[in-house]
């Protein structure tokens, strides 16, 4: 990883910190205007969504202590150009349950979600979550990850570190489109 990058790692346990979500995912902010300015807006905005996932978990997150979320971010001169969280507990068992995914213990599980890259900075991604997010889930001895993905640029990479688990569909925004996503399972 490039040595002016700094990774840093903030535990979202608090309202100051849960108001700082939208700092945090600057870079899918920004890929939602740039596909959009390029014509590629496909009906789906992960910016719009990953916010609105994180404020109807806000209670479990805050105040029952639920989930616990953890953000995983690269900065570049205090700019995030890169973002991925983690979640576990409750969300993380909805998830499994809901697609039959046997999980051994669910303690030692955890999903990662909203995973995105400056595309300035692609090509560090890999390495990010291999040689930081994935060391230090090792650390809080996660065994096993899992990563619900539509993103079909990105299954090559989930591919090489997982395997498919689950296969999903939704509809885009106003239901113009069919999207398919997969359910990766990391094992660490």
């Amino acid at each position: 990883m490039n040595k002016k990058l700094v990774k840093e790692k903030i535990e979202i346990d608090n309202m100051d910190k849960f108001s700082k979500l939208q700092i945090l995912m600057f870079p899918v902010k920004k890929f939602i205007n740039e596909k959009k300015k390029a014509g590629m807006y496909d009906d789906y905005d992960e910016y719009k969504n990953s916010l609105k996932w994180f404020q109807d978990r806000k209670e479990l997150i805050l105040n029952e202590n639920k989930d616990n979320v953890t953000a995983y971010c690269i900065k570049d001169n205090k700019k995030v150009v890169g973002i991925i969280f983690s979640v576990t507990g409750y969300s993380v068992k909805k998830l499994t349950d809901r697609h039959d995914i046997k999980v051994d213990n669910d303690s030692n599980t955890c999903q990662l979600i909203c995973f995105h890259i400056d595309k300035n900075y692609r090509g560090i991604g890999k390495d990010f979550l291999n040689n930081y997010v994935f060391k230090d889930l090792k650390n809080r001895d996660i065994e096993t990850v899992f990563i619900k993905s539509s993103h079909f640029k990105a299954f090559s990479l989930y591919e090489k570190l997982g395997k498919v688990v689950g296969i999903y569909f939704g509809l885009s925004e106003h239901k113009l489109y069919k999207r398919q996503g997969n359910i990766y399972e990391v094992k660490l």
